[in-house]
């Protein structure tokens, strides 16, 4: 009787130490089991490829403005560097089209050399 209540005693044991375990994992982890890496808050890199001697340029999410020939754009942080400058293009450069000069007259209006439309101008 001593060696079945011994295994007894064993098996709600280790249950116990087991259920003890998942559960303070999911504590510790917000719920979350997944080894999938977290995201740096800093930067928005991913936390298994951060090298914490790095020093960052930027933070997660900047934008900041930028020029290329000219023409007004825009860079973006990620993962703690910047992108390169976009220019955003409303039209294509040369193109033409007709406008609204005021209530009574239309124009027309040409797209820029970074293409943006210009004013409205009465032809």
């Amino acid at each position: 009787m001593k060696s079945q209540d011994s295994v007894a005693y064993f098996v709600i044991i280790t249950s116990t130490i087991l259920i003890l375990i998942f559960l303070i994992n999911n504590i510790f982890n917000d719920g979350h089991t997944s080894s999938k890496p977290k995201k740096d808050t800093r930067t928005g890199a991913d936390s298994n490829y951060v090298n914490t001697t790095q020093s960052y340029e930027c933070l997660a999410n900047e934008t900041e403005p930028c020029e290329i020939n000219g023409c007004n754009g825009t860079k973006e942080c990620i993962n703690g560097r910047w992108t390169h400058c976009k220019v955003i293009s409303e039209c294509i450069p040369g193109e033409t089209e007709g406008c609204h000069y005021d209530q009574c007259r239309y124009g027309i209006r040409t797209c820029n050399d970074c293409g943006k439309w210009g004013p409205c101008r009465i032809t």
